[in-house]
């Protein structure tokens, strides 16, 4: 994308594939999704698959409209998409042959593919690496961000912990149930496994934030400002996963679910984008957000399953937007407050507001 306001007609291919992938295959995917989700099938697969799709729009608009293409990790970029559709395959799989070992099988997928996919976007070369936005960028800065973002999310827990025992009228008791899970052995290990397991299973949290926060988030700052631009895409990714809010991770509370999403997009797309402008590092966000999803399981004692069919409930909400407050203060920083005029699109899809 050029540093004028205009798109240009490539620009505008880009973007329309993006979309066509992001939502379009979202919302056929739904249609599968459904039938397993109203036959009480097991639609675990397709969560997963999702997270794919929004890198794969990226991709596929710079191997369809780019004469340049060879400048691109190309072999990471197959391994994205070959990976994405072996996911598809086996979330239908699950639903029209009642396949129950699909999820086993889709872990599998996404560690050797994810692993395999590490290693060539590390050896891809500096220069492919730059072109493609995916060159690691001021390591202590983003160390920094990253650290910040650990301190931040447990205070978040802390304050919601506390703030529904007062609710509830049992601050000891949920304190008390926050804290156990440290004093077993098995919660480090599941630390260290997360720490050391992030090559295995990276390429879901890449596949999400290739393409909001390094391809869209500049597109909706150039267009509607930084701030604004930020904020609308808290909204467009939180209704992105409406699907999933709907048929997995509720299945009492849709409504609360769907508010509840809005909020915690809203705020992480404040806190994620702020960290990828402050270090142009797009792994920043992408280890905050395999943090982020993966510490819910730690918190849970290994239990994977503790996304689905969640409980939320009206009184949840207040205590939400609170908790939230942490990460929206940043929508203050120096970095949304340039002009929009003044946000640089670099090459193809790679933002530079203010590196600073």
């Amino acid at each position: 994308m050029n540093s004028s306001n205009t798109m240009t007609k490539d620009d505008k291919k880009r973007l329309w594939i993006f979309i066509a992938m992001a939502y379009g295959l979202s919302l056929l995917m739904s249609i599968p999704m459904y039938i397993g989700y109203k036959h009480g099938i097991d639609i675990g697969v397709f969560p997963t698959a999702k997270m794919m799709y929004p890198a794969c729009g990226v991709v596929l608009g710079i191997l369809l409209t780019r004469k340049d293409i060879k400048s691109f990790p190309l072999a990471g970029y197959v391994l994205i998409l070959a990976s994405t559709v072996l996911l598809m395959i086996l979330s239908l799989w699950s639903v029209f042959s009642e396949f129950k070992n699909a999820d086993i099988i889709a872990e599998a997928v996404a560690c050797v593919f994810g692993l395999i996919t590490y290693i060539v976007f590390w050896a891809c070369g500096r220069d492919k690496q730059e072109r493609a936005g995916i060159r690691r960028k001021n390591i202590k800065k983003s160390i920094l961000m990253i650290a910040l973002f650990l301190v931040l999310y447990v205070i978040n827990v802390i304050i919601t912990t506390y703030l529904t025992g007062l609710r509830d009228g049992d601050v000891t008791d949920q304190l008390a149930q926050l804290v156990d899970p440290f004093k077993k052995v098995k919660t480090w290990l599941l630390l260290f496994g997360i720490i050391i397991s992030f090559p295995l299973s990276f390429i879901f949290f890449f596949g999400e934030e290739y393409g909001w926060r390094h391809y869209l988030q500049p597109i909706m700052q150039k267009k509607y400002g930084p701030i604004g631009g930020i904020l609308l895409l808290g909204v467009v990714w939180a209704l992105w996963h409406l699907d999933v809010d709907l048929m997995y991770y509720t299945k009492e509370c849709k409504i609360q679910m769907v508010i509840s999403q809005i909020i915690t997009c809203v705020a992480y797309a404040i806190f994620f984008g702020y960290a990828y402008l402050k270090t142009q590092n797009i792994w920043v966000p992408i280890i905050m957000h395999y943090l982020n999803n993966n510490l819910i399981a730690v918190l849970s004692e290994g239990d994977v399953s503790v996304l689905e069919n969640q409980v939320i409930t009206w009184g949840d909400i207040p205590i939400q937007l609170v908790t939230s407050i942490i990460f929206v203060v940043f929508i203050f920083s120096p970095v949304f407050r340039k002009k929009k005029e003044t946000i640089e699109c670099v090459g193809n899809e790679s933002i530079n507001i203010e590196n600073q």
